[in-house]
């Protein structure tokens, strides 16, 4: 669990370091177009296939394990190796909804591409993942794995991109962009290894900083304002 103070300190200091930021480069929407930017949750939650497990890495050197040391908190780690977008939505309430979510980073396609299983359905179980964790009033982060699969197609980047738009989250498209295509960076055809988590890991990490700094500068701004009706409350 991460506390809302602690929220406003990290991001007080990523503020003083580089300036109030958009969305880094790869994501869907600017910052103020993200549905529940306001969230009021507590957990960071990595919620995804083999490759938010980490299979491939040595244990506790996937990318969620990297994220929780580049943000200093901690990350609940929801991967599950061999997991569909129906598996997904099977396990959303115990491991996603029921934790009091702040931030869902939502990862899987990957097994629907390798089982063959119809994008239509893959992306209509994915919207009903979307839908559920945001109805929670948790952002989500949606991160595409298409790019680099032998086996994808360039219509499954469409597709997070029109559920990314759809439901205005954050997007990464292209995950494993130049990882499953280097042997540097994967243990064998379909995972990366630690050196590919670490990209992933910045890659997420990027994303996600100015969706912490937007929400502290709105939870401060509701302070403020709070506090100042309280004020003239008390002077009547």
């Amino acid at each position: 669990m991460i506390s809302r103070s602690r929220f406003y300190r990290m991001s007080r200091a990523f503020i003083v370091a580089i300036g109030l930021v958009g969305v880094g480069s790869g994501c869907g929407s600017g910052t103020g177009d993200i549905a529940n930017v306001d969230s009021q949750g507590e957990s960071i939650i990595c919620f995804g296939d083999s490759i938010t497990e980490g299979v491939g890495a040595p244990a506790n050197r996937g990318y969620p394990a990297v994220l929780a040391s580049l943000l200093g908190s901690p990350i609940i780690n929801a991967g599950r190796r061999g997991d569909t977008t129906y598996n997904a939505i099977t396990r959303l309430e115990k491991e996603v909804l029921a934790k009091n979510p702040f931030l869902v980073i939502v990862e899987f396609g990957g097994n629907d591409m390798l089982k063959r299983i119809p994008s239509e359905e893959t992306f209509r179980n994915l919207a009903q993942v979307i839908e559920r964790i945001q109805e929670h009033g948790a952002m989500v982060l949606l991160v595409g794995v298409e790019s680099d699969f032998p086996f994808s197609s360039s219509g499954y980047r469409r597709s997070y991109a029109e559920l990314s738009r759809r439901y205005h989250t954050a997007l990464i498209p292209n995950i494993l962009e130049g990882i499953l295509s280097n042997p540097d960076y994967k243990s064998d055809s379909i995972h990366p290894n630690e050196a590919g988590y670490r990209l992933i890991a910045g890659r997420i990490y990027d994303a996600v900083r100015p969706l912490l700094e937007r929400n502290v500068a709105l939870t401060q701004r509701g302070r403020t304002r709070r506090m100042s009706r309280a004020a003239g409350r008390a002077m009547r």
